[in-house]
């Protein structure tokens, strides 16, 4: 009986250990998608990555903590800063803007 409570230990050590992989994974791939929206935001309305990278992260704040489902937050918030952009009429920073 000893054994068997052993192996349930186990295998509950090792369930918890891969779903804690599965969600460090999870976060790595939402990481790297915010990122390359941020750089590809900043790119395409030639603004400082910072500026962007400031503005992005406070539009998803706000976006988290009223989502149910989360999938699609990264569009979301990249549509909305760039309507902020625009409304703000900010100078761009890339050389191809006069």
């Amino acid at each position: 009986m000893a054994r068997w409570a052993q192996e349930e230990t186990d295998g509950t050590a090792r369930g918890l250990s891969m779903e804690s992989s599965h969600k460090d994974k999870k976060d790595k791939e939402e990481a790297i998608r915010h990122s390359t929206t941020i750089e590809s935001l900043a790119q395409s309305e030639g603004i400082g990555l910072e500026d962007v990278r400031s503005l992005y992260e406070s539009v998803l704040d706000k976006m988290k903590r009223e989502a149910v489902i989360t999938d699609f937050l990264p569009i979301f918030a990249a549509r909305k800063v760039k309507e902020i952009l625009r409304v703000r009429g900010l100078p761009r920073t890339g050389t191809d803007y006069p």
